[in-house]
Order: structure tokens, then C-alpha cells, then sequence
């Protein structure tokens, strides 16, 4: 991971390493956190020499999120009006983060989404991408334990082994650095690397060249949508 871990990330995760170990020192186990010593960040470029990925195995990874009330695209009207009607959606909206997968080769993996709901139904995903996982958060937010899931919908999709590992590159959100993401990575061959700071318009293109189009998109998929079922909302 080249990005810089804080203080308080940095010691918990080898407080969580070292008790999944046992070996743990006395002094730890009382402080819940782990002393800190420094130590560089392994490179990108030193990882991408070391293993040689082909560009069909490295990934960025990124989550959006897709609220069911958008901004109403603007409309042509009568110079000097004051009231436009609009259709738009309910008041409040409901919000659902996606996570995408997609290659330095221009592939993709089906999509997963983390609904806003306790328990899953597959009725979220009716009429959705072919292959795409849901999962369900109460917020709708992307956690620790919906990452190993996600990846290990990476996994089933890739197959990454020892003689052909995956790369992902990614932000340092606190549900892509923890123990669980580390060791299921490392069992699996699948090589995290996260962005130094204020990096991400250089090494993660997915929020510009991919979400923004796709965002633009599903306002004007809404807006259609809304205009077609009246009395209906999303």
C-alpha cells in the first residue's frame, strides 16, 4: 500500500495482525493498538516490476454512489418564467453504492451493489446486470465485510494463483485497509495497492472518464423513466 496510513490505522492494523497470530506482547493486549515503527511504502512501480502483471489483471476499483432522487435536467422554457414543472422522485432518496472492477485492457466484471436494506432479496438485482452481486448494508455504505465479499466476487470471476496474480489499485477508504482485506488478499493472490494522497486524478480514471458519463446517463434514465410511469417513483 503506497498510500500514507494514519497513526491510529497503522497501529490497529498490527494490533488485528498480531493478535490473529498470537503474538501479540502484554503491553498491546492492555492498549488495544500497537507501538509504531516507520517504514516506506512499498512503490507501484516496484510492485508492477516485481510481478509483471499483463494488463488484463490489473485493476482499479472504485464505489459510487446512486441516490434514487437526482437533480432534474434542466428544461427549455419561456424567457422570464418563473415556475417550471418537473417531474422528480420521491423527497427523500434511498442511496446505493456500486462498486466497479475495470482492467488496464478495457474489461470490467459485473458490478456489485450494496443496498440500503438489513437483509438482501433478490428482487434488488431483478432485471440488472447478468452476474452482478448484491449485498446489504443498513446505511448503503461499502464496510470491511462487504469488501471480502466483494472480493471474493473478484476472485470467482478472475482466478487469479500464485503464477498469475491480480493487482488492484484503490483508495485508502477504511473498508479496503483492514485484517480481513489483507489476509484474504494474500491467500488468494491478489495484490492491493492503494493511492498516495491526491493522486486520484492520475492513477484512479474511474471517477472522471467512468462515473461521470455513467451519472449523466442514469439522470437522463431516471428522468425518462419517471416521464413514462407517472404517479410511480423509484
Amino acid at each position: 500500500m503506497c498510500y500514507g496510513l494514519t497513526r491510529h490505522q497503522t497501529k490497529k492494523l498490527a494490533f488485528d495482525y498480531a493478535m490473529a497470530n498470537d503474538i501479540c506482547p502484554d503491553k498491546w493486549k492492555e492498549f488495544k493498538t500497537a507501538n509504531m515503527k516507520r517504514k516506506d511504502n512499498e512503490k507501484l512501480s516496484t510492485v508492477l516490476r516485481k510481478y509483471n502483471f499483463p494488463p488484463h489483471m490489473i485493476f482499479n476499483a472504485d464505489e459510487t454512489g446512486c441516490s434514487t432522487v437526482t437533480n432534474p435536467p434542466k428544461v427549455i422554457a419561456e424567457r422570464g418564467s418563473k415556475q417550471i414543472g418537473q417531474v422528480t422522485s420521491a423527497e427523500r432518496g434511498a442511496l446505493v453504492t456500486t462498486l466497479f472492477f475495470i482492467n488496464a485492457a478495457g474489461g470490467f466484471l459485473p458490478p456489485v451493489f450494496v443496498f440500503p436494506r438489513v437483509n438482501y432479496k433478490d428482487i434488488m438485482l431483478n432485471n440488472g446486470p447478468p452476474g452482478a452481486l448484491g449485498l446489504a448494508q443498513a446505511s448503503g455504505w461499502m464496510t470491511e465485510d462487504c469488501f471480502v465479499k466483494a472480493l471474493e466476487h473478484f476472485m470467482m470471476h478472475i482466478r487469479p494463483s500464485k503464477d498469475n496474480p491480480a493487482l488492484i489499485l484503490m483508495d485508502n477508504h477504511s473498508s479496503h485497509v483492514n485484517l480481513k482485506v489483507v489476509k484474504f488478499a494474500r491467500k488468494n493472490s491478489i495484490i492491493i495497492v492503494t493511492f498516495p494522497p491526491h493522486c486520484s486524478h492520475k492513477l484512479q480514471p474511474l471517477d472522471v472518464t467512468v462515473y461521470g458519463p455513467f451519472k449523466t446517463r442514469y439522470r437522463i434514465a431516471m428522468n425518462e423513466w419517471m416521464l413514462s410511469n407517472p404517479g410511480f417513483f423509484l
